[in-house]
C-alpha cells in the first residue's frame, strides 16, 4: 500500500531558499547590490 503524498519523480527541479536557514549568504547579496548600485553612482548607507 502506498502512502499518500507527492511523488518526487513528478518534479523536474526543486529550489531551496537557504538564506539564513542553513547558510548565511546575505553578505554576498549585500555586496552584489552595493556593486550594482555603485555603477550608477548610488551609495548604500551603512546598516541598511
Amino acid at each position: 500500500m502506498k502512502k499518500p503524498g507527492l511523488a518526487l519523480s513528478s518534479f523536474q527541479a526543486v529550489i531551496f531558499d537557504l538564506d539564513g536557514t542553513l547558510v548565511d549568504s546575505m553578505w554576498v547579496w549585500e555586496a552584489i547590490d552595493a556593486a550594482y548600485l555603485a555603477r550608477f553612482h548610488i551609495t548604500v548607507p551603512e546598516g541598511l
